[in-house]
């Protein structure tokens, strides 16, 4: 399965789980076809205060890990990303209009930096 196939998140802002955002949905465009690629949440100021409250916590936690922990979660994150290369670098072209190869550097560099 890839990594976006279940498409939990379409239609929906981050702010802790995958919710409705309360100003609605918008279409992703494609820049380079004018296609939609999938309907976002449309986050308000609200939505926007409440993922930064929930981030809050969720850094004190963080913190409170030991650093074995901390670091074993960053390369899980960096195994994904680049277990899932091709997917991302895809969708960054599609939703930002970047060439490939581009997103092919973004994606490898964050791995790496994981």
């Amino acid at each position: 399965m890839a990594l976006l196939d279940d498409g939990a998140w379409h239609g929906k802002v981050w702010t802790g789980a995958w919710t409705d955002g309360s100003g609605g949905t918008y279409d992703a465009v494609e820049p380079a076809t004018g296609d939609v690629i999938a309907p976002v949440g449309k986050a308000t100021p609200e939505d926007v205060h409440t993922a930064a409250l929930r981030a809050v916590e969720a850094q004190k936690a963080w913190a409170a890990l030991p650093f074995e922990e901390r670091a074993a979660v960053l390369r899980r994150a960096g195994d994904v990303l680049a277990a899932h290369a091709d997917e991302i670098k895809g969708w960054l072209a599609r939703e930002s209009g970047a060439i490939q190869p581009f997103g092919d550097f973004q994606v490898h560099t964050s791995a790496q930096e994981c």
